[in-house]
């Protein structure tokens, strides 16, 4: 009896799992990025920066207020005396006060500073899901290896006893190989587990009940090959360091803590206020007939500035320098640290490529021994302990090349990130708030 070899191909393809919810990238991607807390509470702080951006607009525009009084008044002892009036104004003013656009523009780039916070959110989100997920298909396939190997060492047993019962096999060779079934059979509960643990995580990231009976395709791990095979490697070369969205958050918060230092300054140089206003009387004896007064105008402009909060104003500024200070000496750091990562990743990318190359090479030349330790014992060359040997030796080429794709994709998926790219390359459902 021919024991069968599964082939590369088969082995890299995947144990079909009978399951019907199939959770797809693209769904682990959304259900992370919109059922994450990380993104409501971006969300809430844009919102949060572009009211107080709107109040402080709003405060610009001139006050409006109209009035209306009526009163009534005499002695108690003689009610017929008693008069009645009644008055109605309109006034209208205006302050004009320097700091005002200053503090506009403060607030402005705080809110542009949340929305690329709020980017880079979505980014890592992104990422840690594609990350997680790619973990997870790998888990997969290690179980598909593992059940290849279960059903290998179980024909070899098969074929043993056959040998066996023929005498051309001794029952230590039987015993030897129910061993090798057993050890076959808990690596396969090894992966079943280590491919659990990577599917809880991958519902934690996502958001998703983790008793959930999800499992995801592997075939999309292959579409992913595709599309890093497709791009091209120049356009990752190139590190465009302020088009990288928590780059541009911190340089946004530079620019508020620059304006208010104007803002503050400018609370130096006195406000004006206009004041235009114009009221109308109508009154005389209760149950006579009553005048209207002529109607009268008002116009007024006036000048104010602070004379004993100056010193308090200067702390204020000082505080604030301080506060820039820090602002551009972590954006100095945000940037040393994101070229840093971003050389990092790109060295795991090259060196990935090699190990991936390397691991081929390997795998190629294990399946060539195990096929030609196999037709050796068939034919009563070699001992089982060598088949066992080359069998083992074939296993760990296999895992050598999964763990070599595997850290090629998360390679990629480490550049992106950095990048800042994942969103868009991922298509996230929310990327573009």
């Amino acid at each position: 009896m021919n024991v069968k070899i599964f082939s590369v191909i088969m082995l890299m393809g995947g144990y079909v799992f009978s399951q019907d919810n199939i959770l797809t990238l693209s769904d682990a991607i959304k259900y992370t990025v919109t059922q994450n807390t990380s993104t409501q509470l971006s969300i809430n702080q844009i919102d949060q920066r572009d009211i107080a951006l709107k109040s402080e607009k709003y405060g610009r525009l001139p006050d409006a207020n109209a009035s209306l009084s009526s009163s009534m008044g005499g002695k108690l002892d003689n009610k017929d005396k008693w008069n009645s009036s009644t008055d109605g104004s309109i006034s209208a003013s205006y302050t004009y006060t320097p700091s005002t656009g200053a503090t506009i523009k403060s607030l402005k780039a705080q809110s542009d500073a949340s929305r690329y916070s709020y980017k880079q959110t979505v980014n890592d989100l992104t990422a840690s899901a594609v990350s997680a997920y790619i973990k997870a298909a790998y888990a997969r396939k290690t179980i598909a290896i593992a059940k290849n190997d279960l059903d290998y060492q179980k024909a070899k047993l098969t074929q043993i006893e056959e040998f066996k019962n023929a005498g051309k096999k001794s029952i230590s060779d039987v015993l030897q190989q129910q061993t090798a079934v057993a050890e076959s059979e808990a690596s396969l509960l090894t992966a079943e587990q280590n491919y659990s643990k990577a599917m809880l995580s991958l519902y934690n990231i996502a958001g998703i009940d983790i008793h959930s009976t999800m499992s995801i395709d592997t075939n999309e791990i292959a579409v992913l090959q595709s599309r890093f095979n497709q791009q091209n490697s120049d356009d990752l070369k190139e590190l465009l360091i302020d088009s990288i969205p928590q780059i541009q958050s911190q340089q946004q918060s530079v620019h508020s803590s620059q304006f208010r230092i104007k803002s503050m300054r400018l609370a130096y140089v006195p406000s004006i206020r206009g004041t235009a206003s114009t009221s109308v009387g109508y009154g005389g004896l209760v149950g006579e007939e009553h005048d209207v007064s002529d109607p009268t105008g008002r116009l007024s402009l006036s000048l104010s500035y602070p004379l004993f909060d100056q010193y308090k104003r200067k702390l204020n500024v000082s505080r604030e320098k301080l506060s820039l200070q820090s602002a551009q000496l972590q954006l100095t750091e945000l940037e040393r640290k994101v070229v840093l990562q971003y050389e990092q990743y790109n060295y795991d990318l090259q060196f990935a490529r090699k190990q991936l190359t390397v691991a081929q090479i390997r795998l190629t030349a294990a399946k060539q021994s195990l096929d030609a330790i196999n037709e050796r014992y068939n034919a009563g060359a070699s001992t089982l302990v060598e088949v066992a040997m080359v069998n083992t030796s074939y296993l760990g080429a296999v895992n050598s090349q999964l763990s070599a794709e595997s850290s090629l994709l998360s390679a990629y998926v480490n550049l992106l990130q950095v990048r800042g790219d994942a969103a868009s390359f991922f298509n996230s459902p929310t990327g573009t708030r």
